[in-house]
């Protein structure tokens, strides 16, 4: 049996939460990355911003915890950012990261 057939969930299941840090650290990087004077500049997302961009992918990851059962989720609604931050953009984000790793440390197994 190769890797190709074998369910998704086994396939994750040794290389998982290896992922979901690799992600944390690249979304926190991106985040760090974003110059003062960027953070209103246009986005791929033709109706959003870059902090609007950052408020969904926060937004998100709180969601993803209250899934898990941690946190109430996000104050907001990720579908629709405000475009502005109480705080850095770095300090939305690591909250959100830190509240979703501790999330994510309460899953014993993806099945």
């Amino acid at each position: 049996m190769n890797a190709t057939s074998l369910a998704p969930a086994a396939v994750l299941a040794p290389v998982w939460r290896e992922v979901v840090a690799d992600s944390y650290r690249a979304l926190a990087d991106a985040v760090a990355g974003i110059g003062a004077a960027q953070w209103d500049l246009p986005t791929p997302c033709s109706q959003w911003t870059v902090t609007q961009v950052v408020q969904h992918a926060a937004g998100d990851q709180l969601a993803f915890a209250a899934a898990l059962g941690v946190g109430a989720g996000p104050a907001y609604d990720p579908f629709a950012p405000s475009g502005s931050l109480d705080g850095t953009g770095a300090e939305l984000i690591s909250a959100a990261l830190d509240q979703t790793a501790t999330a994510w440390a309460t899953v014993t197994d993806l099945s």
